[in-house]
């Protein structure tokens, strides 16, 4: 039977230990799935992986006594996204995705041309923790506030490879660019791609290596599903 699985950030976990459960955890267990004390459920975090443990309810709180590790911790694979925001629902596409797909770390990049202007890092966050839980991970990603292209691209980690999807660019297709032995990110652009200032700045940097996602157009948040899984 497959557990009902919550994030518990900061938490070292062992056998015995009572975990205490949020309000908005509590509320989620109790109101809306509506368990019982003494149901099984689970927990998980980056350092402790995930655990079973027994449901306890006190009025409207919840905890949880951890009985055995059902899962040990999994780092994530060494991949971060930039993308430029879309609208809320291919956003939520977008975050779901990247998460189920195993990507690192989530950073919206702000472009010339990007349609959305505003992001919302509270509901980005807490997208991510949902979809970790929907797909059994136990490293929720790293989210990143958003920022400036030309910012990012002045402050880029070293070492670290970018696969830039540029559309209509004499380029490899990525699963035959990636260099596996180096750190990597893959940056989409808006759905109408990178203004010519951008190309021309992208194209400067050492580091950027220009990639085709194939000979189709693809929307904001499909390129980052397709991106992820050629990379896998």
């Amino acid at each position: 039977m497959r557990l009902t699985r919550l994030y518990v950030p900061d938490e070292s976990f062992a056998p015995g230990q009572s975990v205490s459960l949020s309000d908005d955890q509590s509320h989620y267990l109790l109101r809306v799935l509506r368990l019982q004390d003494g149901e099984k459920i689970a927990v998980f975090n980056a350092q402790g992986g995930a655990w079973s443990g027994i449901l306890g309810v006190s009025g409207k709180k919840a905890a949880v006594t951890l009985e055995k590790q059902i899962q040990k911790p999994q780092p994530p694979r060494d991949i971060h996204v930039l993308v430029a925001p879309v609208k809320k629902d291919a956003w939520d596409f977008v975050l779901e995705k990247a998460t189920e797909l195993g990507a690192a770390a989530i950073r919206p990049v702000f472009t010339d041309y990007t349609q959305n202007a505003r992001v919302n890092d509270d509901r980005a966050r807490a997208n991510l923790i949902e979809a970790s839980q929907q797909c059994e991970r136990t490293h929720v990603p790293t989210y990143h506030a958003a920022e400036k292209i030309d910012a990012v691209l002045s402050d880029w980690e070293r070492g670290r490879v970018l696969y830039v999807a540029l559309e209509r660019h004499d380029a490899k297709v990525l699963r035959d660019a990636i260099d596996r032995e180096k750190p990597a990110a893959i940056l989409i652009g808006p759905e109408g791609g990178f203004s010519p200032r951008e190309r021309e700045l992208l194209l400067s940097k050492e580091f950027v290596v220009p990639v085709s996602l194939g000979p189709n157009i693809l929307r904001t948040d499909t390129a980052v599903a397709a991106a992820l899984a050629a990379w896998l």
